[in-house]
């Protein structure tokens, strides 16, 4: 019988030793703080939620009523229910990676071999081992660079951090937790991390039932727009800080126009926030969140009681800046990959595939990419790299067979 490591008991016990960890005042402490109260905040107000209910309103509105014949009120309901169902589904996913970080530092703090702690979850089904054992690999490799004097925007949390602060480690590792999923299920391979191999070529070492294979990462992003408004984003963030970062309460932002608009607008929602916290302090709301909204923007926000007083943004709105041209980045990415052809660095492990993270939205066809890449490069890639996957979305693409 199946001798499962992540399981309700094991768990309980993982969260137990995080919460009673007496505060140290360092970066370790910080993220198993941060982490640890993620994990409870998520999960309290996921509890709020009956998601199978809303999911079977929602469908059963949807199923007995054509569109024209749905009434604004209707309408209006059904949208809620889009928000809240989108909304749950964000929660959950993030709730879950703070759970499987929480994971790996457990082990880490535990001082866990990798050897280990795989033969511990070699039980536990293949996402759950990718889950841990990477992220595990991402928090050893964070601390091996700070003891060597390097600096990381959310040490020991697995994000990235800033885009224009983060450091390549985590580029790497942010991108081989979402490709890697995706590559064994179109190849139908099982491989797991082995190790990051620093300055060398491949970045990545992953091992499976098929043997040892390389991934060589890399990044492409074009859209000016959409680095201004990462940059919107940025700004808007410390702005909130600057005046709210005292403030011992979380925000949630649930609905917001652009970053940009948001910006432009600053002085008023700070006199809208300042009014907002008054009402939030003067009602104890003990663990329940506090919803306002600024109705001339449509942000929405919640408030939730918290020492440590996070932003986080649970919208649906993406950067309303046109769509992404895939000639475009096709040029971009050939450029990239051109330039690593031309390197003298040559794979050290046999097969190597280059990732391709194609960092921009909008991408709706994702084969005419590929189809510029294979004019801009043609089979000089196989000279170094077995094959080329690119990273688009929730999808990985292969340019040698197509697969996804």
């Amino acid at each position: 019988m199946p001798n499962m490591y992540i399981e309700e008991k094991n768990l309980e016990a993982i969260l137990g030793r995080m919460r009673s960890r007496p505060s140290e005042g360092n970066v370790l402490s910080s993220a198993v703080q941060t982490l640890t109260e993620r994990f409870d905040s998520l999960s309290a107000e996921m509890g709020k939620i009956n998601y199978t209910e809303l999911s079977n309103e929602y469908d059963r509105s949807v199923a007995d009523n054509k569109i024209e014949d749905i009434s604004r009120k209707e309408l209006d309901r059904l949208c809620e229910l889009e928000d809240t169902l989108n909304s749950y589904v964000m929660m959950a996913q993030r709730r879950d990676e703070a759970l499987y970080t929480l994971i790996g530092l457990d082990f880490f703090l535990r001082k866990i071999s990798m050897n280990s702690l795989k033969e511990q979850l070699k039980d536990d089904t293949h996402n759950n081992r990718h889950q841990v054992v990477t992220r595990y690999g991402w928090i050893c490799c964070q601390n091996e660079a700070m003891h060597r004097g390097k600096s990381f925007n959310l040490p020991f949390q697995c994000d990235v951090g800033p885009s224009n602060r983060r450091k390549g480690l985590d580029r790497e590792f942010y991108t081989l937790l979402e490709f890697l999923p995706l590559m064994n299920a179109g190849i139908g391979t099982n491989y797991l991390f082995e190790k990051h191999q620093g300055n060398d070529c491949p970045d990545f070492v992953i091992a499976g039932t098929a043997g040892l294979a390389g991934l060589e990462i890399t990044e492409v992003t074009l859209s000016p727009q959409a680095n201004r408004e990462r940059k919107e984003e940025e700004s808007f963030v410390a702005f909130l800080d600057s005046r709210f970062g005292q403030t011992p309460a979380d925000i949630t932002i649930w609905r917001r126009p652009t970053w940009a608009v948001l910006n432009k607008n600053t002085e008023e929602i700070a006199a809208w926030l300042r009014g907002t916290f008054d009402e939030f302090s003067a009602n104890q709301h003990g663990d329940d969140s506090f919803y306002a909204e600024f109705e001339k923007l449509r942000f929405r926000i919640a408030l939730r009681h918290s020492e440590s007083g996070h932003l986080w943004d649970m919208s649906q709105t993406g950067y309303e800046y046109g769509c992404v041209l895939e000639n475009a980045l096709a040029l971009e990415s050939s450029a990239i990959i051109n330039k690593k052809l031309a390197s003298s660095s040559a794979p050290n492990t046999i097969p190597t595939f280059l990732v391709v993270y194609v960092n921009a939205s909008l991408v709706t066809q994702p084969r005419q990419l590929l189809e510029g890449v294979k004019q801009g490069v043609g089979e000089e890639y196989k000279r170094k790299f077995d094959d080329i996957w690119f990273l688009v979305g929730k999808k990985a693409i292969s340019l040698l067979n197509g697969l996804e």
